[in-house]
């Protein structure tokens, strides 16, 4: 029973040990990034729109959203690289 309870836990270690176990969660595909660029290409849209409509308040938050959203893919390209 001991033996089968260490055999266990030296498997357990070995996988949490393993990089690929870490690189798979962390990966996104090229295609997952292609959208993020859209919807950033689509947030400036937007708030273009909004500032002709005089919703400036508005414009703000989707600007700040847009910053963070190319922060973050910006952050995954290194990831990748």
């Amino acid at each position: 029973m001991i033996f089968i309870l260490i055999s266990i836990s030296v498997m357990l270690v070995a996988l949490l040990e393993c990089p690929a176990f870490y690189f798979k969660e962390n990966l996104m595909s090229k295609q997952q990034l292609q959208r993020l660029q859209q919807d950033s290409a689509q947030l400036e849209m937007f708030a273009n729109k909004l500032t002709s409509e005089g919703k400036l308040d508005l414009v703000k938050k989707i600007k700040a959203k847009k910053e963070y959203l190319d922060n973050y893919i910006t952050t995954k390209r290194v990831e990748a690289a």
